[in-house]
């Protein structure tokens, strides 16, 4: 179902050019419609049941190459004819391909298959109540391309990662102001706001990871640092800006936590609106996005903030000697990763953009009939060890690039078979 049309003959890697090539993906995938109660686990769509022979429903997606520098040209991967090698592995205008990029070589829930989990921006229900769904992207073998819901909650969910001991921790705002619960069987629905894990193969199992006493803003971003496995979340007030969560008590602050001590503080401030986070492949760095010029409540001020910065950990608890390193030139830094040599990967509006850790623009991977560019993004592990998964709201892209991830989070083995047969029985 993918076409790959040069637009122009092969030219030389200067610092400048341009290596496009276009995609156009056959079939605009439609879900169902948003405001319908779902179970966990239940299958949304799946891409090869809406390919209609010789006819082009999609929206055209095209992924392009800009190069800054020598250097971008040699880590875009190739394919067998010389092209960068990536592929549109789903799109469709309900997709809700938003935040928590996490790819999971043994997969989750019911399927042993490598897949992407990813959570949704916040919609409506018809009966007023605002949820939010995280979604499972089966990304290889013969279920690839079928989109599953693991998990709604009208306790919105945001920003995830693979934890130190296989679960998945995310970041959830609190059950919010004047918000009607459609379902009572959502247990986060009551909860305060604060960082939640989960089991991935069966979802259920919610636990609250951060102390419920503090009524925190709407956490947006959590990593965990691989050294000591202590947790890390930025804390923005974008829920009291977008009318989900009251006035704010605390400032917009980067908070650690310590699971095995039950110790919690604030590791920095002086942030507009703190958001992506990344450790340093030695762990000794944490990148911090600032996307103050997005305020949540109005158009963008891009006088403010749209920043990376870097700060060493002091103590292994707080962020200090803060320092710029990129200001993004289309839209904020919104998710952001490394790979294994500390380059940074970051979502903008305009795509991917790829910098050194001293702020070198190295290049960007564009992407136009995204609606948005780039909201998050991963590196996958083992078969994917190589590709980096875009979400990119409408659509989820992968590229294969010549490098590989820095190490984040352990994943539990695979389930037996009967294991997973039992759960597939289940659902």
């Amino acid at each position: 179902p993918l076409l790959f049309l040069p637009t122009r003959p092969a030219l030389p890697r200067n610092e400048g050019t341009i290596m496009k090539w276009k995609c156009y993906l056959l079939g605009l995938v439609v879900p169902p419609k948003s405001d319908e109660i779902r179970k966990p686990h239940e299958k949304v769509l799946s891409i090869q049941d809406n390919i209609e022979d010789g006819e082009c429903n999609g929206e055209r997606i095209d992924v392009n190459f800009e190069a800054k520098v020598d250097d971008f040209s040699r880590l875009i991967g190739v394919g067998p004819n010389g092209q960068p090698s990536y592929e549109i592995l789903i799109q469709g205008a309900d997709i809700g391909a938003h935040e928590a990029a996490i790819y999971l070589a043994n997969g989750a829930g019911n399927t042993t298959c490598p897949c992407l989990i990813f959570t949704t921006k916040p919609y409506a229900r018809s009966d007023g109540s605002t949820w939010v769904d995280i979604k499972r992207l089966i990304v290889s073998g013969k279920e690839k391309g079928s989109l599953d819901i693991m998990h709604s909650s009208c306790n919105l969910c945001n920003g995830g990662c693979l934890g130190l001991d296989g679960r998945l921790y995310f970041c959830f705002q609190g059950k919010g102001i004047g918000r009607r619960e459609a379902a009572s069987d959502d247990y986060l629905s009551h909860h305060p706001s604060g960082i939640y894990s989960v089991n991935p193969r069966t979802f259920d199992d919610w636990l609250p990871v951060t102390p419920q006493s503090l009524r925190f803003n709407s956490p947006n971003d959590v990593v965990i640092r691989q050294s000591d496995g202590t947790i890390w979340f930025s804390d923005p007030s974008y829920a009291y800006a977008q009318g989900h969560a009251p006035r704010p008590i605390l400032g917009d602050w980067v908070w650690r936590f310590c699971p095995k001590t039950g110790d919690i503080g604030v590791a920095a401030d002086g942030f507009m609106k703190p958001n992506g986070l990344v450790f340093s492949p030695d762990q000794h760095t944490l990148f911090v996005t600032d996307t103050g010029s997005e305020t949540g409540s109005s158009a963008p001020d891009f006088k403010l903030p749209r920043t990376i910065y870097a700060f060493d950990i002091f103590h292994n608890r707080l962020l200090a000697n803060r320092r710029l390193v990129y200001v993004a030139d289309h839209g904020i830094p919104d998710g952001i990763k490394a790979d294994e040599a500390g380059r940074l990967y970051t979502g903008c509006a305009d795509g991917v953009h790829i910098i050194l850790a001293d702020g070198l623009l190295l290049g960007k991977i564009l992407l136009t009939g995204c609606h948005g560019g780039a909201a998050n993004l991963c590196f996958g592990t083992k078969d994917h060890r190589g590709t980096l998964f875009i979400l990119a709201e409408r659509a989820v892209i992968s590229v294969n690039l010549d490098t590989v991830g820095a190490p984040v989070g352990i994943e539990s083995p695979s389930p037996p078979s009967s294991a997973s047969d039992q759960s597939a029985a289940d659902v």
